[in-house]
């Protein structure tokens, strides 16, 4: 199957002050490989439950899915995290596919 590393860094939004150092992180990849960068309010939206989507989820939607079109994926990822629960917090969703060699 398709696999899924993670890298997770919790820091300030980029531009949020002015002088912020932020953390470095070398990973390394290969042509077809996908990098997905989503911020927390993607994952901590909440059912009628009170259960967190989470980051599982996005992992196995990654894993499933990571040949689409990003396009397709990153709209999977939306519609997902809407269909789960409310929006509480910003979504943001980004992806890089490597090309080439």
């Amino acid at each position: 199957g398709t696999q899924v590393d993670e890298v997770t860094s919790s820091q300030l939004a980029v531009g949020m002050f002015e002088g912020t150092v932020f953390d470095a992180h070398a990973v390394g990849w290969q042509p077809g490989d996908l990098l997905a960068l989503v911020t927390d309010g993607l994952i901590e939206v909440f059912d009628a439950q009170n259960r967190e989507l989470g980051l599982a989820w996005v992992r196995q939607e990654l894993a499933a899915h990571s040949g689409r079109p990003l396009a397709e994926i990153t709209g999977r990822l939306l519609a997902g995290a809407r269909a789960h629960g409310p929006q509480l917090d910003d979504q943001t969703v980004l992806l890089i596919r490597r090309l080439g060699a």
